[in-house]
């Protein structure tokens, strides 16, 4: 009899924790989801000075990084002409006038509520 009582309580006590413990882990796995997604939605990429220089390296990773963001566009320009990236890679459509990864470019960059809008680039001719 004694052993039974001693079950029956040891049981309860196992199910009154494991019932306050399911709640108190789903609040903190809500809580970690919310911070892991402010962190996501603060605006990752950094603000850029005016008449920030770059390199041709970095003008195609800018390209295809927003390529699936149609509400920025990309603006390559120089002597050969201009051209205009929006929602595509530079895979997909090179600028017609192929440039060095090494060639300098002035980047000029557009923000609207701190969200990068537009990004023009111009060749710089040595």
């Amino acid at each position: 009899m004694n052993q039974l009582v001693a079950e029956i309580l040891i049981t309860c006590i196992i199910l009154s924790l494991i019932i306050c413990c399911i709640p108190l882990y789903r609040q903190s796995m809500e809580m970690l989801g919310s911070l892991a997604s402010l962190s996501l939605a603060e605006n990752q990429f950094p603000t850029f000075l005016p008449d920030t220089q770059a390199y041709g390296a970095d003008v195609i990773s800018l390209i295809d990084y927003y390529a699936e963001n149609e509400a920025v566009s990309i603006v390559l320009d120089s002597s050969y002409g201009q051209k205009t990236y929006i929602d595509t890679t530079y895979e997909e459509n090179p600028y017609t006038y192929p440039f060095t990864l090494e060639q300098r470019f002035l980047m000029d960059v557009t923000y609207e509520s701190k969200k990068v809008t537009s990004i023009h680039f111009i060749l710089q001719e040595d």
